[in-house]
């Protein structure tokens, strides 16, 4: 279901009340840029480095869709499944587009019109409270405040005792009228009309016009104006809206290589991002207690359960295929209600959702759920630990970061060579013969490890460091006793190793 600004006030308390009954309520984004060029940190670097980096585009770029899908348990142990798509969209203010990431979007069917023209309006925390104290405080100046005093005292005077109408005139412009009836309205909870008439740029004052209501009246001047306030507000707080809801809640949150989707939440709809890698852990613990990250969960099962991509669609298809659900038995299992079809099997059989904010999420839902189904107590330790774009370690919220694989390693070279030089002296220790396939082919999926450039030389793409992970368990020890071996063995004359290397690099733990 698309939320815009047109229907976002109708949707608001159906989102409360299912928030309110979900289980979890899984998380997903696009955004206008993700990262800033010329600002990056190296492949496998820790996620401080990620987060410095990747922060430089979060405070430039916006997260202009966000899909919310609310998993809700039903008595048959199934799942009743709401995807909620916001289109956000500020009116005022820059708005910065990476044009590669446009493409990419306009190439996944992204809906501009729907955007550009309904987008709903965000806010954080702060720029909260600012519009709430200036509606209490609405006057700007001394000038202001003594027009106002002067009615407000008039008025208190009339209350008590006056029947007919009370009319004053006032040295103000529309403006400060349009104010001054709104701040009355407050003040004497609806009790009374405030009309205004006039044409300062005629040299005329504002008349004013006060009428005290009857019981009746009241009522139902109170029951407009608290529609109208709504309206209101929800003009111009939007999303903030929904965000309580999601905060206050205090639900599972589930996303997928998450780290910078949480950055973009807290900047966006909390508070503007810390320049502290700490404090902003400590800032996300505080919104958002209960985080789960699926490619998180997807990397830390290994042997014949690992997953061979942890990307999110084929993560989500692998889940399908193991779980062994028909597509009717799957339509039962996670069922859409009314209002969300768009996302059933035949509908993205005609058109892929993928990269759709809602339908990712609606993706991650499932991927979690069925993670959970085929592999019960496997994750019991995950709770906020989340992956982080590149790094060789688990962002992790609540504790010190953890290494994504424990068997990983930084291979630094005296003399800075390409990747592929290191890599062959690993290809060059593996048992080929159970990598090939039948045709005779290395299955490169099978290799024991992987190999990737740190730190770039200056004037070349060469490398001095190497973030090495081994997919089976290995100390130091036995990786340097591994690629030392190469020296008593016999290599072929058309293999391309350079062992020369053996002599210039060094092992450490990452």
């Amino acid at each position: 279901m698309d939320i815009t600004r047109f229907n976002q006030l109708v949707a608001l308390p159906d989102f409360a009340r299912e928030v309110e009954r979900c289980e979890f309520c899984a998380i997903d984004q696009e955004m206008t840029g993700v990262d800033v060029t010329g600002v990056s940190a190296p492949f496998g670097a820790p996620p401080e480095a990620v987060y410095h980096a990747k922060r430089a585009a979060v405070v430039v770029y916006n997260a202009f869709q966000m899909g919310i899908a609310l998993f809700t348990k039903t008595e048959n142990n199934t799942y009743e499944v709401r995807p909620y798509n916001f289109y956000l969209l500020n009116d005022s203010g820059d708005l910065r587009l990476n044009l590669s990431v446009v493409s990419f979007l306009a190439a996944n069917h992204l809906n501009f019109q729907t955007w550009l023209t309904s987008g709903l309006p965000f806010c954080n925390e702060q720029e909260e409270a600012a519009y709430e104290e200036k509606l209490q405080m609405p006057f700007t100046d001394h000038a202001e405040q003594q027009i106002a005093d002067a009615l407000i005292e008039a008025i208190d005077e009339w209350m008590p005792a006056g029947n007919e109408p009370l009319v004053r005139e006032l040295p103000c412009v529309i403006d400060l009228a349009r104010r001054l009836q709104s701040f009355l309205y407050r003040r004497y909870d609806s009790r009374i009309a405030v009309n205004y008439d006039g044409k300062p740029y005629l040299g005329q004052k504002i008349k004013f016009t006060l009428t005290k209501l009857d019981t009746n009246e009241w009522i139902s001047e109170k029951e407009k104006r608290r529609l109208q306030c709504e309206r209101d507000r929800g003009q111009q707080l939007g999303f903030r809206l929904f965000w309580k809801i999601l905060v206050q809640s205090r639900k599972p949150i589930v996303g997928h290589n998450f780290m910078q989707d949480v950055m973009f939440m807290i900047h966006m709809h909390e508070t503007p991002i810390s320049q502290d890698y700490l404090e902003f852990k400590k800032v996300l613990q505080r919104t958002l207690p209960s985080i789960y990250d699926t490619k998180t969960m997807a990397t830390k099962l290994t042997g014949d359960d690992a997953f061979p991509v942890t990307h999110l669609e084929p993560l989500y298809q692998e889940c399908r295929r193991r779980a062994g659900f028909s597509s009717d038995q799957f339509t039962q299992e996670y069922r859409l209600p009314p209002g969300f079809y768009g996302y059933n099997d035949s509908a993205v059989k005609l058109q892929s959702k993928a990269h759709e904010a809602a339908y990712d999420a609606y993706m991650t839902g499932i991927a979690f759920s069925l993670m959970h189904k085929l592999y019960p107590g496997a994750f019991m330790e995950m709770k906020n630990v989340i992956s982080a774009f590149g790094s060789a370690y688990f962002f992790c919220v609540d504790t010190d970061d953890q290494l994504v694989n424990p068997s990983t390693f930084i291979l630094k070279c005296a003399v800075p060579c390409h990747s592929e030089e290191i890599e062959a002296l690993f290809f060059a220790t593996e048992d080929i013969t159970t990598q090939a396939t039948e045709n005779g082919k290395v299955d490169m999926k099978k290799l024991s490890y992987q190999v990737n450039g740190l730190a770039i030389s200056e004037g070349a793409k060469n490398y001095s460091s190497f973030c090495v992970r081994m997919k089976q368990a290995m100390g130091i020890d036995d990786l340097h006793r591994r690629l030392q071996s190469l020296r008593d063995k016999e290599l072929s004359p058309s293999t391309n190793v350079n062992p020369l290397l053996l002599d210039l690099i060094t092992l450490h733990n990452a």
